[in-house]
């Protein structure tokens, strides 16, 4: 039996920043990594986590049939998304 994540419910008090992971695979690191980063800036109102994997995303060499990003589900305009701006 495959497990399903709930949908993010509309009203929930994160903001519609991370509305988008509604479509997003539960068991790719992506949604762990964004739901991670929205507690980190909830709890301390840093963005520090947030810089850092872009950074790290951003320096990954581009290498055909290998990609960190599509392995870990990030959607595709990632970087244009509300919460990593």
């Amino acid at each position: 039996m495959e497990y399903t994540a709930p949908p993010i419910s509309k009203i929930f008090p994160a903001g519609i920043e991370i509305h988008h992971l509604d479509d997003i695979d539960s068991f790719k690191l992506y949604k762990s990594i964004v739901l991670l980063g929205h507690a980190l800036n909830e709890l301390n109102n840093e963005q520090l986590f947030i810089r850092s994997i872009k950074e790290v995303m951003n320096s990954f060499p581009t290498v055909p049939a290998l990609s960190p990003i599509s392995d870990m589900d990030f959607p595709e305009g990632w970087q244009d998304l509300d919460y990593w701006s």
